[in-house]
């Protein structure tokens, strides 16, 4: 009887100890996503043959929520949203709306990211909560689903007419969502590769993406002739002076639109004329071609260029360039505009 009851007892030990290393393994199968193993958000073309209850996609690593194509005749995509137990998620009028023939399309957990009425919103699914990310500038070629990683979403937005001041074809916008009523917001301009058909989109996680929280990185367009499809990294640690003077022009501009008041105290080192002109170029977009900054090596001055096209009051066409030069204070840690040239 004692002899059964040991064998009986090493059984037992025996058991626990495989149960516990299959939970061990288990764990560490799921630790660290690296760049290849980051989960697909909505795709851009989906087949066709797709049956009515297919998930085609989900991002939730719970499958707490998934996204669901309905089939239709008509030219684009509609989707529905269903629960754990398959049933389609009530949502509200706008953000049903956001899933037919959407712009863009993300889920991620419970957190859905969409576009509707011109502006990117975020539904949080539990929360019955919707947020206003950004409002895109009019005029723009298209946009990209976002990368999510973690509570970082990048977003690549298509301007190849530079509407809005874009410094290129193509903007990266970094949005940090852990705190959605404080959302702080990255923009990097760059010749980031896209493809066009009706409106023109990249594709997540291939044309760019985020390697972690410290590093973003794209694709370069493979239409240009300087190392065309090369994959550049962008450290969001890195301190570069011309992305701060960037990052204070957007903030001046911001300033300009809103308050003309805070816009004049950000440049109290300057003459009324250039402030009120200053003004003037950075709030009127009529004409605009576009804006453009760059750092004077010889010089040592941050150059600000606006370039503007229009007709005159006589009939004839111009092409007029406003250039405003700023030095950087360390002291004050701040940029001032010290002179400003106009070239018609």
């Amino acid at each position: 009887m004692k002899l059964h009851y040991i064998t009986s007892l090493i059984f037992i030990l025996i058991l626990m100890s495989c149960e516990n290393k299959t939970i061990q393994e288990s764990v560490n199968t799921n630790q660290g996503f690296g760049p290849d193993e980051e989960l697909e958000i909505t795709q851009q073309v989906i087949e066709d043959n797709t049956s009515q209850n297919e998930v085609i996609h989900t991002n939730s690593l719970t499958d707490s929520f998934t996204l669901v194509e309905i089939p239709d005749d008509a030219s684009c995509f509609t989707y529905k949203i269903l629960n754990s137990k398959n049933k389609e998620v009530s949502l509200p009028k706008y953000v049903k709306e956001g899933l037919d023939c959407p712009a863009l399309l993300s889920l991620e957990e419970n957190r859905f990211l969409y576009y509707w009425t011109d502006n990117v919103y975020r539904y949080d699914l539990n929360e019955k909560k919707n947020v206003k990310l950004f409002t895109p500038f009019k005029g723009i070629d298209g946009i990209s689903n976002p990368v999510i990683n973690g509570n970082l979403a990048l977003f690549q937005i298509i301007n190849q007419n530079g509407v809005g001041g874009y410094n290129d074809i193509c903007r990266l916008l970094l949005l940090d969502l852990t705190y959605i009523n404080d959302i702080k917001k990255r923009k990097f301009d760059r010749p980031v590769n896209f493809s066009c058909g009706g409106i023109c989109s990249g594709i997540p996680y291939e044309d760019f993406g985020i390697k972690n929280q410290e590093t973003i990185w794209f694709k370069r367009n493979i239409n240009y002739e300087e190392n065309p499809g090369a994959i550049i990294e962008i450290n969001l640690n890195k301190k570069n002076r011309l992305t701060e003077f960037n990052l204070f022009i957007e903030k001046f501009r911001d300033y300009a639109i809103n308050n003309n008041t805070k816009a004049f105290a950000k440049l109290n080192h300057s003459s009324y004329e250039m402030k009120d002109l200053l003004l003037t170029s950075l709030t009127d977009k009529e004409g605009l071609v576009h804006r453009k900054t760059s750092y004077n090596k010889e010089t040592m001055q941050y150059e600000y260029e606006i370039y503007f096209k229009g007709e005159s009051e006589d009939g004839y066409d111009f092409e007029s360039g406003i250039y405003y030069y700023f030095t950087y204070s360390k002291e004050n840690n701040s940029f001032y505009l010290i002179d400003m040239l106009a070239a018609g």
